[in-house]
């Protein structure tokens, strides 16, 4: 059961199902076919994402438990719609709130639940069997417990408690009378014969002997693996699926668990068969997902591919020969592997020491470097199994890297002889790869490589030169219909994950265009002595992009937008892990940078004189290249996703940035007021967002009208003629009768003349679509070819900078 498309709802306190089901009219009236609703279950106390999950088998609370999850259900199936759910199997919160989790605290390996979670049980030099090792205390245990931050309270229940921070850890066994009057070596004592090992949370983080999700200590791995595990864990789910109260998951980080085709073909079979199925899952770009049971990924590639194909490539070079004569390090091979080498050292030891225990030392170094050179997130060995021909293909290219960075090629095959067997082996280096390439590259590489910020980006290639994008991005859809060797799922423009709103980078890749006149105001803001010595080449061109790419298209937003970049640039710094971290800060470092940016988006400010005129360009281009971004994403794919708030302009940054609350009364006003308006007075007044908003429901009514042609319809290049053809994106879906073309601006920065869509800016520029007549299912209008076939953009796109032609 495929939707139209989905519309993600971040669920919280402030924003619960309640709400939700307030807003579905709205979205149904805008077109939407499916609810894509983040995590439900009940998750930490004030959790504003969930999936810090406490207990897979309740619906939160907080949400509004049970009876609103099925009273949301109610009114969106009434509306036609379907009810996708985010399901978390790879971690819970490792919160003395969850219940297992706490009884496995209490009882060790004799609590019942000690098998759910993935605890290394054999300790390691640190951690002495049986026990698990939390990294918790802002300071060695002697002393917090002589400080009085670690001391032993009543847990309410009959029994006593280590306290730290009102956290409070379950005491088992006899507790002499002396502990109880706080005697500091009874104490110490008492806390020696716990399960858990209390530890200050630097050292001990290289003792911990449990599986994180990432490098996040609070959640914990979960062994999905384990059939009693899992039926205890999806329960929930199954039966609300066999209810039909949900239509379908969504399944975050799938690269976590011990064996995701295993996973996914058991939770398959236990739902029903219709059950629309999609994983969280980033792919390279020449990465071919596995022969899941599936309807493919949530969409991340697509995005990517997407922005690719909106940039200029000669412009690209140019930014990158740029920031090359600043002195920033451009060899993106270089960056990575850096970062990916920082990021396995400090968050990752304890899970490579663990790794490491199976292999003998001499092979370590090449273990080491095989990691550092895997190209992708993992690969999906399951020893005995002979691996598949696309692991073997991914692991010879970093074998073969790896030895060109020196290292024997006798210890590489050693290494990969010993993975293909050793099924414990395998399974702990493709569970740490993941987080490794996910914090090496997303979250430390992306934040130190300023050529063209956009590109740096989840699922993404910040070095890809871009020159054949769109034609990648052809071939890509040529290749995703239901049962292809792609497996289509989602299309995701804007995420929780984000780095960067889509409208940010569609206007980045606007300035992609313009690298000349980007590069000489970066110049010219460096030459009025506006910024301090103190910020770096690296860091000034990443302030620059990131305020020309998310500046308000409100004037009278800018306060706000300075406490933002504020937020977003003290997370972006530390990320990065240059000259500041989230380990070890550099306060005043990170206030010199910061102040920089607020200085700049004051009135009147250097920056806002420098680049006025190249802002004010890439305003209108970017807006242009967000709507072509949107008939793209409408089309390419079955269900192409709308992330909460982006029916209309995106110029979020990072999280908890993209958490920003939504006016989604707001946007149903705007979409009635919608059908009072020509799309000229849209055009006038773009900046509102309201013109996207219209192309949005537009494009959604399309797809709602005629879902057969956009879920299976075959896909090919559109020809465009005439001297400005290299301007022009169009591709064609096809099925049976049934035809679309959509047709959009490429380019429109350097299109000249260029104020959204007028005759002059076309020439004589057509596309060859055949004979007609076609019906613009954005304006109504009717065009007919001429006697060759051909369409003229002048009269396509005489209204607005995208079109999608309908044929029957």
């Amino acid at each position: 059961m495929t939707p139209t498309s989905t519309y993600r709802l971040q669920l919280h306190a402030g924003f619960t199902l309640e709400d939700a089901r307030a807003v579905v009219p709205y979205l149904a009236r805008l077109g939407i076919g499916a609810l894509y609703l983040a995590p439900v279950w009940q998750a930490v106390p004030g959790s504003m994402h969930g999936y810090d999950v406490l207990a897979p088998d309740s619906v939160s609370a907080e949400l509004g438990g049970m009876g609103a999850l099925e009273r949301l259900a109610f009114v969106a199936h009434n509306h036609d719609m379907l009810v996708i759910a985010d399901v978390v199997p790879n971690h819970q919160a490792a919160d003395v709130r969850n219940a297992r989790w706490r009884s496995v605290l209490a009882e060790g390996e004799a609590s019942p639940f000690a098998a759910w979670f993935d605890i290394d049980w054999r300790g390691n030099a640190q951690t002495p069997p049986g026990r698990v090792t939390l990294p918790v205390l802002d300071e060695p245990s002697d002393d917090a417990l002589r400080s009085g931050a670690l001391r032993l309270v009543s847990d309410g229940a009959g029994g006593l408690a280590f306290d730290h921070h009102g956290t409070a850890y379950p005491v088992r066994g006899p507790v002499s009378p002396a502990a109880r009057d706080g005697d500091i070596d009874a104490l110490r004592a008492l806390l020696d014969v716990q399960v858990y090992v209390l530890g200050e949370w630097r050292t001990a983080a290289h003792a911990r002997n449990y599986r994180r999700f990432f490098d996040i200590d609070s959640l914990v791995g979960v062994r999905v693996e384990d059939p009693d595990v899992f039926r205890a864990t999806h329960a929930l789910v199954i039966e609300l699926a066999d209810e039909g109260v949900l239509d379908g998951v969504r399944l975050d980080h799938i690269d976590g668990l011990a064996d995701p085709a295993g996973y996914l073909r058991r939770l398959a079979d236990a739902l029903p068969p219709d059950a629309w199925i999609v994983v969280e899952k980033i792919l390279a770009a020449d990465e071919m997902l596995p022969p899941w049971p599936i309807a493919g990924t949530t969409g991340y590639e697509w995005g990517a591919a997407l922005h690719a194909a909106q940039i200029h490539p000669s412009g690209r070079a140019a930014l990158l020969a740029a920031a090359a004569a600043d002195g920033v390090d451009v060899d993106y091979a270089r960056v990575e592997r850096e970062a990916k080498a920082l990021v396995l050292d400090e968050s990752f030891a304890a899970e490579w020491a663990t790794l490491c225990a199976r292999l003998p030392q001499p092979l370590l170094g090449a273990l080491r470097e095989l990691t550092l050179c895997l190209d992708v997130y993992r690969t999906y060995l399951v020893p005995p199994q002979p691996p598949s021909a696309d692991d073997r293909r991914r692991i010879e290219r970093a074998v073969q890297r790896a030895a060109a960075a020196g290292v024997s090629r006798a210890d590489l095959d050693a290494v990969v002889e010993r993975l293909v067997v050793d099924g414990e082996l395998a399974r702990r280096w493709q569970q740490l790869s993941g987080p490794v390439m996910a914090k090496g590259r997303e979250d430390t590489a992306c934040y130190r490589y300023p050529v063209l910020i956009s590109q740096c980006e989840v699922g993404a290639d910040p070095d890809d030169d871009v020159h054949d994008a769109f034609e990648r991005l052809i071939d890509r859809a040529s290749r995703s219909t239901p049962g292809a060797q792609r497996p289509p799922g989602q299309v995701a423009t804007s995420t929780h994950d984000s780095k960067r709103g889509e409208d940010v980078r569609a206007r980045l890749a606007a300035a992609s265009e313009c690298a000349d006149e980007l590069d000489a105001a970066v110049c010219a803001w460096w030459a009025s002595g506006a910024i301090p010595e103190e910020v770096a080449p690296d860091e000034v061109r990443f302030v620059a992009q990131t305020m020309l790419g998310a500046w308000p298209l409100d004037p009278d937003a800018s306060a706000s937008f300075a406490d933002r970049l504020e937020e977003y640039l003290r997370k972006a710094l530390r990320e990065a892990k240059l000259r500041t971290s989230w380990l070890d800060p550099d306060e005043a470092h990170e206030a010199v940078v910061i102040d920089l940016a607020r200085r700049s988006v004051a009135h009147s400010s250097e920056f806002e004189k420098l680049f006025a005129d190249l802002r004010s360009r890439i305003e209108l281009a970017g807006a242009s290249n967000s709507l072509v971004q949107l008939l793209l994403k409408m089309v390419l794919a079955p269900a192409p996703d709308v992330y909460q708030g982006t029916e209309t302009w995106d110029l979020s940054l990072v999280d908890p940035d993209n958490r920003r609350p939504v006016d989604h009364a707001a946007h149903a006003a705007m979409l009635a007021g919608n059908a009072e308006l020509q799309w000229a007075e849209l055009r006038a007044q773009w900046r509102d967002g309201a013109i996207k908003l219209a192309v949005t429901a537009r494009l959604l009514a399309a797809r709602r009208a005629d879902a057969p042609l956009f879920v299976a319809g075959r896909v090919a290049r559109v020809a465009a003629l005439g001297s400005r053809a290299a301007h022009v994106v169009a591709l064609r879906r096809a099925l049976g009768g049934a035809e679309a073309v959509a047709v959009g601006a490429r380019w429109p920065a350097t299109l000249a003349p260029y104020r959204w869509s007028i005759a002059a800016t076309w020439s004589d520029t057509a596309i060859a679509v055949g004979d007609g007549p076609w019906t613009d299912a954005l304006t109504g209008a009717t065009l007919v070819a001429d006697a060759d076939g051909n369409l003229p953009l002048a009269a396509v796109c005489a209204e607005l900078p995208v079109a999608l032609l309908l044929r029957h």
